[in-house]
């Protein structure tokens, strides 16, 4: 019987603080995330959308570990609608458990939706003190990555259901458009991308991920299947 030795070969000093440098730097880094759609508090939406739940508890719960299993407290996210439903007050009790710094773009099911005056002030603070940062309205245009994007809870055409509603909110210009509502009918389409939590497995989509969908050019991709919840657990 032949035996070969084998030797253990310490790594050098200096590639052990290399690598303990450049694992520090990554976790310093700050990323950008995209997502809509929640529906936090929404029971119906389990059954709407096939989402893997017995009830809304375990949908809340969740959600929040899908978010956080990917955003870190110091990455910033835009999330394009549709938080809560439900009684918000309570929904919104999730979203302070939500890591980074939070922008919201309206969609029809936030409160601040279509108000004006002291209301939109009342509805606007209600997300405030849950730990939003930022309301904006309407469509915004942004960079992701190299590309001009422009973001808004509801696509140029398409919806959640048969008719397209809505339709004096939706944007008209052409180009790549962010956007939600749609609950996963696509993840790509028509210049289009969907970056709700039905089309993306429940989780935030990175802006890195979404820049290199951009370049790829015009595809058409469906939605991803939801993991199991016990995964996030």
């Amino acid at each position: 019987m032949q035996f070969i030795a084998q030797r253990a070969v310490k790594k050098p000093t200096n590639i052990l603080i290399l690598n303990e440098f450049v694992a520090m730097i990554d976790e310093m880094k700050h990323y950008t995330w995209y997502t809509s759609d929640h529906h936090f508090g929404h029971f119906n939406i389990i059954e709407y959308c096939n989402r893997p739940y017995a009830n809304v508890q375990d949908m809340n719960d969740d959600l929040v570990a899908r978010f956080n299993s990917v955003v870190k407290p110091d990455d910033s996210v835009m999330i394009l609608g549709d938080l809560c439903m439900g009684k918000v007050t309570e929904s919104l009790e999730y979203v302070k458990l939500l890591n980074g710094h939070k922008t919201l773009l309206v969609g029809n099911h936030d409160k601040p939706f279509g108000t004006t005056g002291d209301k939109q002030k009342r509805c606007e603070q209600m997300y405030f003190d849950a730990g939003i940062d930022e309301i904006l309205y309407g469509s915004v245009t942004t960079s992701v990555g190299k590309h001009l994007v422009t973001l808004c809870h509801f696509p140029r055409s398409g919806d959640s259901k048969y008719d397209d509603r809505y339709a004096e909110y939706r944007p008209t210009r052409g180009g790549v458009l962010l956007h939600g509502h749609t609950h996963g009918k696509w993840r790509v389409k028509d210049g289009q991308i969907d970056v709700g939590v039905d089309s993306w497995s429940g989780t935030p989509v990175s802006e890195e991920t979404l820049a290199n969908l951009i370049t790829a050019g015009n595809l058409d991709l469906n939605r991803l299947s939801w993991t199991s919840y016990d995964e996030y657990q």
